[in-house]
């Protein structure tokens, strides 16, 4: 074998490896947000402007370490095999086209609890979010507690209100849903 072909056989050899190592989930736009309904329950928010996520996953990270890839069950998965494009407000008893794979636990009031969306088969993550009960006891309906993109939050009109979680290190924003939903989204 000549050196030309050894070389772009290690080459393309190399390239397989890197794209098969660096493969994973395609990244979506997508994010999910906490608020309340009108009762003061929990809701979850998700804007799915390319409507591809299929999968909500949530867990409690004060029961067990949060790591969808490490093979940890969810306290409560939901699923839609029909995503629309949308801004949709999903209570935690199902809707919106999301229904529960099993049975809703009541959340635990210490609870730390992690919500991962996914596209399907994680084909798709988007960023997901982190609340305890706590953090959405201030909230009134109509606003939205998410982790933003970015380190420094900015929103449209309304102020934005800087919050951490239970472990001190990650924060969230709260602003209107108006505020919440990019010009991505129908």
């Amino acid at each position: 074998m000549n050196r030309g072909k050894l070389a772009a056989g290690v080459i393309i050899g190399c390239c397989l490896v890197i794209s098969l190592t660096a493969c994973g989930p395609r990244q979506s736009k997508a994010l999910v947000g906490m608020s309340v309904d009108g009762a003061g329950k929990p809701v979850f928010v998700l804007q799915d402007c390319e409507g591809v996520i299929q999968e909500i996953e949530v867990y409690d990270s004060a029961v067990a370490p949060t790591n969808a890839t490490a093979g940890e069950t969810p306290v409560v998965e939901y699923a839609n095999s029909d995503p629309q494009k949308a801004v949709v407000t999903i209570p935690l008893a199902g809707g919106s086209g999301w229904q529960p794979v099993d049975s809703v636990p009541q959340l635990r009031p210490a609870g730390q609890y992690s919500v991962q969306i996914w596209g399907e088969n994680h084909g798709w993550a988007a960023r997901g979010t982190r609340f305890t009960l706590a953090d959405l006891k201030g909230l009134k309906p109509g606003l939205v507690r998410y982790r933003p993109a970015t380190a420094t939050p900015s929103a449209g009109g309304s102020p934005v209100k800087r919050t951490f979680s239970a472990d001190g290190h990650e924060w969230n924003i709260v602003t209107s849903l108006e505020d919440f939903i990019s010009g991505d989204c129908p």
